[in-house]
C-alpha cells in the first residue's frame, strides 16, 4: 500500500518535470520559426502544432496537480471540467494537426504545384476545435471513450494512408535520374515546410 502511495506522489513531479522540457523546447522551435518565417502552410501547420504542444505541456501539471493534490471533496467541479477540457482539447489538436500536416506532405508528393488553401485547412482545424470542445463539455463517458476511440483511429488510419502514399510514390520515383529525384523531393518539403 505504501508503494503506491510513494508512486502516486511522484506523478505531479514527474509530470511537471517533463512538462517543462517540453515547454522549453517547443519555445526554442517557436523562436526558430519566427525568426526564419516563410508564411508557407506547412509551416504555419507546424508553428500550431508548436503552440499546441506547449498548451499541453502547460496545462498537464495544472491538470495533473489539481487532481492528485486536492481533495475529492475540495474541488471545483467547473475548474475540473475546464481543466481537463484545455489539456485534452489540445492534446487531441496536437494529433488533428500532426494528420493534417501528412495530408499536405503526401499532396505535395503527388502533385507538387499544388497548394493547399490556407483557408479551408483553417476551416477544417476550426471545426474539428468546435467539435471537440462540444464533446468535451457535453459528454457522458461512455460516449465519450467510444468518440475518442473513433477520432483517435480516424486520425491513426488517414495518417498511415497518407505515409504509405507518400513512401510508394517516392519508391516509384526511382526511375527518375538522382538530379530529378532530389529536385522533386526538394519541391515536396518546400511545398509543406
Amino acid at each position: 500500500s505504501s508503494g503506491i502511495n510513494a508512486e502516486w506522489s511522484l506523478r505531479p513531479g514527474i509530470s511537471t518535470s517533463v512538462c517543462f522540457i517540453g515547454a522549453v523546447s517547443n519555445i526554442l522551435s517557436l523562436i526558430f520559426f519566427f525568426l526564419n518565417w516563410s508564411n508557407k502552410l506547412g509551416e504555419k501547420l507546424l508553428v500550431l502544432l508548436n503552440i499546441l504542444d506547449l498548451l499541453v505541456c502547460s496545462s498537464a501539471p495544472f491538470n495533473v496537480g489539481y487532481n492528485e493534490l486536492v481533495d475529492v471533496g475540495n474541488r471545483y467541479p467547473l475548474v475540473e471540467r475546464l481543466l481537463d477540457a484545455i489539456y485534452f482539447i489540445s492534446l487531441d489538436c496536437t494529433g488533428f494537426v500532426t494528420t493534417l500536416l501528412t495530408v499536405v506532405r503526401t499532396l505535395a508528393t503527388y502533385y507538387p504545384f499544388y497548394r493547399p488553401k490556407q483557408r479551408y485547412v483553417a476551416i477544417t482545424f476550426s471545426l474539428f476545435v468546435i467539435y471537440l470542445t462540444s464533446k468535451e463539455f457535453l459528454r457522458s463517458d461512455d460516449a465519450y471513450n467510444i468518440s475518442l476511440f473513433t477520432t483517435l483511429s480516424l486520425n491513426i488510419v488517414v495518417v498511415l494512408i497518407s505515409n504509405f502514399l507518400t513512401i510508394l510514390k517516392l519508391l516509384k520515383s526511382g526511375n527518375m535520374s538522382s538530379a530529378a529525384r532530389k529536385n522533386r523531393l526538394r519541391l515536396c518539403v518546400d511545398t509543406t515546410a
